[in-house]
This record gives C-alpha cells, structure tokens and sequence, in this order.
C-alpha cells in the first residue's frame, strides 16, 4: 500500500518541503523552549520575597525613625533652653547633648515666617525654610533634600506660640531609592501578567515564522522540484509519442548534465529509429515490387508456353511450303521465337 504523491514532482516537493521544515521546526521549538525559560526566570519568587522585606524592613525603619523623632521633638518643645531667649550655640549644644537631631527651627504660627535654625553640627548647613507647614501637620519629607521632620506646636509663657521643626537628614538618596524599591516590587507583581502577555505576543510571533518558512518553503520546493522533473516529464512525453509512431519528436535538452546526456541520447535513439523505419519501409516496398513482378513474370511465361507449342508446330508444317514462302516464313518464325524467349 503506497502512501504520499504518486507523481515525480509530488515526491520531490514533499521531499524538499520536509527538508527544509524539520529543521526548521526543531530549531523553533529549541528558540521557544529558550524564551519560555528566560520568562520564566522572570518571575522569581525569591526575588520577590527579598525586595518585598526590603521594602518592609525601610517603612519600619522610617516609622521607628519617625517615632523616635517625635519623642524628640517634643522633649526639645519642652525645654526652656530652646525659649524666646535662644542663642545659636547653646541650641546647637543642646543638640549635641541630650536631642540628637540634626537641626531645629522655629516658625511663627500665625505667618508661617522662619524665626530661627540651628544644626547640631556647625560644618553643616541649615536646611532653611521648609513648607508649606501647618499645625495639623506632623510630619514633614522633603524628598529633594532627603530631610524627615516632625513639626509640634510650642508655647511659651514668656513668647509667642511657634511651630518647632525637629528634622533629621536622612542617607542622599533614601527616598529616591525607596521608590525604586517601591516601583521594583510593582513590576514583580506585575511580571506574572507581562510573562503571560510576552509568552502570546512570542508564541504568535514564532507560529507567523513558522507560516512564512511554510509558504516559502512550499515555493522553493514546488520550484526546485518543478526544475528536476520538468525534463524528466518531458522526456516520458517524448517517449510515449514514439510509442504512438511519431519517430519524428525531439524533447528540448534541459536540467543536469546527467539529464542533457540522457535526453541527447534520446534524441540519438529516436532519430536512428526514424532512419531503421524509413529504411523497412522502402525494403518492404522493394520487396512487394518483387514479388508483383515474379507474378506477373509467371503469368507471362504461363501465357507463352502456347505460343512456344505453335511455333514448334508451325517449324514442322514449313517442311510442306513453296519454296518461295519457306525463306520468309522461317525469318518470321525465328523473330517471333527470338522475342518469345526474351520475354521468358
């Protein structure tokens, strides 16, 4: 039982095709596998797990650092040291000794207008006027210059009430790295839903590969397979019309060089068989006109054994002529025996 094309080219098309598919095939499952485990690393829980108790272990700490702050700030708001009577150095020494803040300010509550500052450390700068502030604000972050502060209310017998800012400056770039910490963490989440989508627009992208290496494939091999047999088709053509008699026929010599050689000799073949075919027929004449003329030499021969015995009769009845007939009479009879015996 035969499976597959029947024909030359069918069989050299679905040859060619699978050559140049199952390669192609195994070469696109092996890039698919590839990117499936590239995506796949991906999405790393472990990664996930890390970033998301960095991201726990920074807001902690910011809340014990905020916490901390505000029992600072309110130990500061309750020290007399700190009154209408402040001077810069006995600030920042009280700073440096019991606070352990970084710096201190002092707003009026009414026009929100910066009264005083001060920095634990002299070689470091006063972060000047920070705000908007109001008095249900607790705490303050200044992102672009990395500072967290707590802001309490302070009132003084002897003054006017003030907004005290305790603050501290945190690491250059904390929050900065806070939301990109923040942001990492969006993306994990998101990373399983971007696997899904990379894993179609991949899958759709490969089968469109796949199509396009089938079409083309399909047109190489039609082509090539068309290139191979088209003389071999040819050539089986040629040779059914000399089956048929036409000794005349010669096929156009084409593809490999095996192929010109063996339709040459094709053509070799069927121009001696013309030659074979004219030269048995002009014998067979010969041989028909052979045989007409033996037939009709014996029909004549048959016709002159007549005539031969008349003249046989009449030599013996010359004996009984005159003597002046006999001379001509026996001319007569020997031209007539003369032409008697060429015809046989």
């Amino acid at each position: 039982m035969s499976w597959g094309p029947r024909t030359f080219k069918g069989q050299l098309t679905l040859l060619f095709l699978a050559l140049t598919l199952i390669p192609s095939l195994v070469l696109t499952l092996a890039a698919t596998r590839q990117l499936w485990t590239a995506l796949d690393r991906w999405e790393n829980p472990s990664v996930q797990h890390a970033l998301t108790g960095s991201l726990d272990l920074a807001r902690a700490l910011v809340a014990r650092t905020k916490n901390d702050l505000r029992q600072r700030g309110q130990f500061l708001a309750a020290d007399p040291a700190l009154g209408p009577g402040r001077t810069e150095p006995a600030v920042r020494a009280r700073l440096a000794d019991a606070a352990n803040v970084d710096f201190v300010q002092f707003y009026d509550l009414d026009s929100g207008e910066l009264r005083f500052e001060a920095t634990r450390d002299p070689l470091l700068p006063a972060p000047g006027t920070l705000g908007p502030l109001t008095v249900e604000l607790d705490f303050l972050d200044d992102p672009a210059r990395d500072i967290l502060a707590h802001v309490t209310r302070r009132g003084d017998p002897a003054g006017p009430e003030e907004l005290q800012v305790t603050g501290l400056y945190l690491d250059q770039g904390f929050y900065a790295r806070l939301d990109n910490l923040s942001r990492a963490i969006t993306l994990t989440h998101q990373i399983a839903a971007l696997k899904r989508v990379n894993q179609r627009a991949v899958l759709i992208l490969l089968l469109l590969i796949v199509l396009g290496l089938a079409l083309g494939s399909t047109w190489t091999a039609r082509w090539l397979a068309g290139r191979v047999s088209r003389p071999v088709m040819q050539l089986g053509a040629g040779m059914e019309r000399v089956t048929h008699g036409d000794d005349a026929v010669r096929v156009e010599p084409a593809g490999s060089e095996e192929m010109e050689r063996l339709i040459g000799t094709f053509n070799q073949m069927s121009a001696e068989l013309s030659r074979s075919r004219r030269e048995l027929a002009q014998a067979e004449r010969l041989t028909a006109w052979r045989e007409v003329a033996q037939r009709v030499a014996h029909e004549i021969k048959n016709a002159l054994t007549p005539v031969t015995f008349s003249l046989h009769r009449l030599r013996k009845a010359l004996a009984d002529a005159p003597p002046t007939e006999r001379d001509k009479l026996q001319a007569s009879l020997d031209s007539v025996s003369e032409e008697v015996e060429g015809l046989k």
